[in-house]
């Protein structure tokens, strides 16, 4: 599942940009799953959940630094997380390192995770 909407700024969605970068590395279309309405990470996972309702145990790929938040969020919701972090090479890491750490105080303060 490719999980992610429209940015206030974007003409594709966040799971359209990435199926349109694996299918140009080869992988095939037809086994990529969009989720194309989520605007946050609690969405993300809320929303992805829902398209495979029997399935608790999920794979969650995505940036080391937002990892942590990702993992708390998908447990909250009820789901079995294995993480698969993965390095950017081209996002500048302390500004989505601070950022990171301000969405969890946001998402702790708003009830989105219980726990730090």
């Amino acid at each position: 599942i490719l999980s992610g909407g429209l940015g206030t700024r974007d003409r594709q969605t966040e799971a359209e940009a990435m199926r349109d970068f694996l299918v140009a590395r080869g992988v095939p279309a037809e086994i990529l799953i969009l989720e194309q309405k989520a605007t946050d990470t609690f969405e993300n996972l809320q929303f992805s959940s829902q398209l495979v309702p029997n399935e608790k145990q999920v794979m969650i790929v995505t940036h080391d630094y937002h990892m942590h938040r990702a993992l708390q969020i998908a447990k909250q919701i009820g789901l079995e997380p294995v993480a698969i972090p993965v390095h950017s090479q081209v996002l500048f890491t302390p500004y989505h390192k601070l950022r990171e750490c301000l969405a969890l105080i946001q998402y702790y303060l708003s009830g989105k995770i219980t726990f730090l």
